[in-house]
C-alpha cells in the first residue's frame, strides 16, 4: 500500500452517524502506524461545549463551524487518519479541503441495513431525535450523495469495528495498487 496515502498525507473517514467512523478509524490508525483524529470531540473542545448542549440550543451553526475547525487543525498535523463527524463534508469549504488534502473514504452502510439499528441510535444522536423514520430516511439520502465524492467507497460490514477496517485496508490496497 502506498505510504502516502495516493499522494495525500491523511486518511479521512466520512459516512452517516453511526456507521463506525470513530472505531474503524482507530483500528485503521493503528495498523498504518499514524496517529488518530476524531473531529467529533475536538470540535466540542472548540465550542465549549458537547455536541448535544450546542443542537438543544439550537445552535448547530456553532457546532458546524467548530468542526470546520477541528478538520482544518487535523489536516494542518501529522499524517492521521481523521474521523469525521456525520455532517463534516456538508460545507462546500470543508469538502473541498478534505477532497484535496486526504483519501477520503465513505463507509456506506445500506439504507436497508441501518434501518434496523436506527432506534439503537436515536438517544445519543441529536440530529435524529423526533424525527420518524421517513425523515431519518430523507436525511440518509440527502447526505449520500455528498458522501458519493468521496475518493474511496468502501460498504461496511455490520459484523463488528474489525471486519469494517479490513475492508477499509482492503480497498486502499486496491487503490494504491491501480494507481501504480
Amino acid at each position: 500500500m502506498s505510504a502516502d496515502l495516493a499522494g495525500r498525507s491523511h486518511l479521512a473517514l466520512a459516512g452517516f452517524m453511526g456507521v463506525g467512523k470513530s472505531s474503524v478509524g482507530r483500528l485503521v490508525a493503528a495498523e498504518l502506524g499514524r496517529r488518530f483524529v476524531d473531529t467529533d470531540p475536538e470540535a466540542e473542545a472548540i465550542a465549549g461545549r458537547s455536541i448535544e448542549a450546542c443542537f438543544a440550543a439550537g445552535d448547530e451553526a456553532a457546532f458546524r463551524d467548530a468542526e470546520a475547525a477541528a478538520v482544518r487543525a487535523a489536516l494542518s498535523g501529522p499524517p492521521a487518519v481523521v474521523a469525521l463527524g456525520g455532517g463534516a463534508m456538508l460545507r462546500d469549504d470543508t469538502r473541498s479541503l478534505l477532497l484535496d488534502r486526504a483519501l477520503v473514504v465513505f463507509l456506506h452502510v445500506p439504507w436497508s441495513e441501518m434501518r434496523t439499528w436506527l432506534p439503537q441510535m436515536v438517544a445519543t444522536r441529536p440530529l435524529l431525535q423526533g424525527r420518524s423514520l421517513a425523515e431519518i430516511r430523507r436525511l440518509y439520502r440527502s447526505r449520500v450523495g455528498v458522501y458519493e465524492q468521496a475518493h474511496v467507497k468502501v460498504t461496511v460490514p455490520r459484523t463488528g469495528a474489525g471486519d469494517a477496517a479490513r475492508c477499509v485496508l482492503d480497498a486502499l490496497r486496491t487503490a494504491a495498487a491501480a494507481a501504480g
